[in-house]
């Protein structure tokens, strides 16, 4: 699973993707899509062509451009942007815990994998486990694991 990083980094990260599906190495990989930013419908293709499982998140980093603003216009975005991944029949998971769009897109698509992060609103996965949807509970890594765990802790919480 590869994550997002800020705007300025989206080509490298795509590009790193790409690079690694084309070695015939697609099936284990998952590339992240940020809903925020303009440029993502024209992302989305070429990793669904590759054969990359596409993680579908909001955005979480405040963009100086190139991305909507946060509320309304980013979950018009991520809402149209899961109905095109349906479309496609591309492998595809949402990574929200936003519940209003997490059910917004399953009663619109059918079932589709739901992602949290650890530590995030665990009796959501389970209603959902219950429910039939396949979930899971992704954990951060790497010298800045804690802070960003902490500020997505914090966000859940309306901090």
């Amino acid at each position: 699973q590869v994550g997002a990083e800020d705007a300025g980094r989206t080509d490298a990260v795509q590009g790193c993707l790409l690079e690694v599906a084309g070695r015939g190495l697609a099936h284990r990989l998952a590339g992240t899509l940020q809903a925020n930013l303009r440029r993502t419908p024209d992302d989305l293709p070429a990793l669904t062509a590759a054969g990359v499982h596409v993680r579908l998140v909001k955005g979480a980093y405040l963009e100086a451009a190139g991305a909507y603003p946060h509320g309304e216009p980013t979950d018009l975005a991520f809402l149209r942007l899961g109905a095109r991944l349906a479309e496609t029949g591309a492998p595809w998971s949402m990574a929200t815990h936003d519940g209003r769009l997490r059910e917004a897109l399953l009663m619109a698509v059918g079932t589709v994998p739901v992602e949290h992060l650890f530590g995030v609103r665990p009796e959501v996965l389970d209603e959902l486990r219950d429910r039939g949807v396949p979930t899971r509970v992704y954990l951060p890594y790497g010298p800045a694991w804690f802070r960003y765990w902490m500020r997505r802790v914090a966000e859940s919480r309306g901090a």
